[in-house]
């Protein structure tokens, strides 16, 4: 099956295997192929959550995937739409909750398309920016277009680091050391949440097990990103993320919060830039979120999108109106951040 125009890492069987081995339970797979003429063309890689009072579909790998889709052949994704009635009608859901779906990808004209003829409650909406780097011109051209101060800066923390140590910019290509790193960059994470006020994402085990096993399986494949950044035995920044079809993606960034002053993380990731250059990569991917430093680096960037729908019994339509209008705007206010990050400091 030709692949689809927005392949990624995310849509990879390795990459939902994993997932489902660490986040399936509970949850039903529902996994539709479609063929024609005996030869696949489409694969919908779904599953279903079942609690009390309500029974939701959804995409494999969520949470944890930047980017999710239906896997489809690009001659026959106007297929998409049948295709996804045929899935609403059999799955016996309460709620279909879709999302991550890339705003380039063909799903989602042909799934607003559908969404727009149903006659259920139905909303698709923006998510979040995915700024990203198309790669087109060699590094010293590019970064002369940068921000002046943000390079000269970065050049200035690299000297005050080289001053107090040996100073080494690294990809772990070694599985015996890639463990080790992977706990560090879970333990950086856990005292910057901790810093903050955010939630830490790895208070449940499944989460830091799920790296592990990512790290083991993608690394002789070519797919992992293990960079850090190194001053003597300390490490002071790692990058957990992905190399595949001819793209980094920036996954999850980390560094350690008492060289916080020297911005290890930026250090790091200039130095990824500046291998992607060389390296003859088509694009460096920030994934998701408006992080301010992501936009230091491109201007360019792609949405993504939800696609929410609910049966017409009162208890998914309240939980559809809760979820489509009033927890995007409790998330948004300043007041409601404010008491989560007290809470979780506590």
């Amino acid at each position: 099956m030709a692949m689809s125009t927005n392949w990624n890492v995310f849509l990879t069987f390795e990459w939902l295997a994993i997932w489902w081995r660490h986040f399936g339970e509970g949850k039903e797979l529902f996994v539709v192929v479609a063929k024609q003429d005996g030869e696949t063309v489409g694969i919908a890689p779904l599953a279903i959550t079942r609690c009390r009072l309500l029974t939701t579909l959804h995409f494999l790998g969520r949470p944890g995937s930047d980017y999710s889709d239906f896997i489809w052949s690009p001659e026959h994704s106007s297929s998409l739409a049948p295709l996804f009635e045929f899935i609403w009608s059999t799955c016996d859901a309460d709620m279909v909750v879709l999302e991550g779906i890339r705003e380039d990808s063909a799903s989602f004209q042909h799934l607003a398309s559908a969404f727009e003829q149903m006659a259920r409650p139905v909303s698709y909406k923006a998510d979040y920016p995915c700024p990203y780097l198309p790669i087109v011109q060699d590094w010293d051209t590019y970064s002369r277009k940068v921000r002046k101060k943000l390079i000269q800066d970065t050049g200035r923390q690299i000297r005050r680091l080289q001053e107090q140590g040996r100073l080494v910019f690294d990809r772990c290509l070694d599985g015996e050391n890639a463990g080790a790193l992977v706990e560090e960059m879970i333990a950086q994470k856990r005292a910057r949440f901790w810093a903050t006020g955010a939630k830490d994402i790895f208070s449940d085990g499944r989460l830091a097990a799920f790296y592990h096993e990512v790290a083991e399986e993608f690394l002789p494949r070519g797919w992992l990103d293990l960079s850090y950044l190194q001053l003597d035995e300390t490490v002071l920044a790692v990058h957990f993320g992905f190399v595949y079809g001819n793209r980094l993606f920036y996954y999850m960034p980390s560094f350690r919060q008492e060289y916080a002053v020297y911005s290890p993380s930026r250090l790091l990731l200039s130095r990824q830039l500046e291998d992607a250059f060389a390296d003859g990569l088509a694009e460096f991917d920030f994934l998701g979120g408006a992080d301010s430093y992501k936009y230091d680096w491109t201007t360019e960037v792609r949405k993504t999108h939800s696609f929410v729908g609910s049966s017409e019994r009162a208890y998914p339509k309240l939980v559809y109106g809760l979820y489509t209008k009033v927890l995007p705007r409790l998330k948004r206010a300043r007041l409601t951040q404010a008491v989560l990050r007290r809470v979780r400091r506590r």
